[in-house]
């Protein structure tokens, strides 16, 4: 199986000039932990998740018509869709990613989580080691990681 068989297709974004209390909003009415943020064409130039709201904002004394590219992850580490599952997994486990944006040609076609490579048809045995070690320790994205051309 590959990413693009699990993933979140066109998942829901926002731009870089939303604020934070706009993502915040939509990431409780929605129960997510991160929004991909992109640009005018759909590229993706960026990921915010709940944590960045909280520590690179709200804790630095941003109020919440802060803008999202003040505490965004910019240029987020990405995957293809193409990529075999067993693969994503084991970058999210090395590189303890709770979430990665899937892109094409630039732009932003999905979002797979641990949540979805949980529920795919990864051997168990592979799943367990990576959803433990990334649950003990995982944020969402790293940049600069190495993962696989997009």
């Amino acid at each position: 199986m590959m990413i693009a068989d699990v993933m979140t297709a066109f998942p829901e974004t926002l731009s870089p000039i939303d604020t934070i209390q706009k993502a915040a909003q939509l990431m409780r009415d929605h129960d997510y932990g991160s929004i991909p943020i992109v640009d005018e064409i759909g590229a993706l130039v960026g990921i915010v998740t709940d944590r960045d709201i909280v520590v690179q904002a709200i804790a630095a004394g941003r109020g919440l018509e802060t803008e999202l590219s003040e505490c965004m992850t910019q240029r987020p580490d990405t995957i293809p869709k193409d990529l075999p599952l067993t693969d994503a997994l084991h970058l999210m486990d090395k590189h303890q990613i709770r979430r990665l944006p899937v892109v094409e040609n630039g732009r932003l076609i999905g979002m797979v989580s641990l949540s979805d490579l949980a529920k795919s048809q990864v051997p168990e045995a592979e799943k367990s080691r990576a959803l433990e070690s990334v649950s003990a320790g995982g944020s969402d994205l790293r940049p600069g990681a190495e993962l696989p051309e997009s």
